[in-house]
């Protein structure tokens, strides 16, 4: 997929990793049946200093869609990016609003 910021233009890559089962945590209330995925974004033809680039060319990021069980709507569980120049990030979803 390609992307166009107003300055640059990006390929987006996302690849269907699988079915995973998020475990119940202190980090998160949801748990359950998720959909993994990665992205990988590759800014064409340009590198330098720019974190984006750093973090994505090379390595994925990966998130985790779960359904919300009353509305059956889609919503990102969790996104980690096991590499960046601060280590390991993980984000976890701890509460989601949807209105109907």
């Amino acid at each position: 997929m390609e992307v166009f910021d107003g300055k640059r233009r990006y390929d987006v890559i996302f690849k269907d990793e699988g079915q995973d089962t998020l475990p119940a945590t202190e980090k998160s209330p949801f748990s359950g049946a998720a959909s993994k995925c990665s992205m990988y974004i590759d800014k064409l033809g340009e590198q330098g200093d720019d974190l984006l680039w750093e973090l994505t060319k090379d390595r994925p990021i990966y998130f985790w869609i779960m359904q919300d069980k009353k509305t059956k709507v889609p919503f990102i569980a969790k996104i980690k990016i096991d590499d960046t120049p601060l280590g390991e990030l993980e984000v976890h979803t701890t509460s989601v609003e949807i209105k109907e």
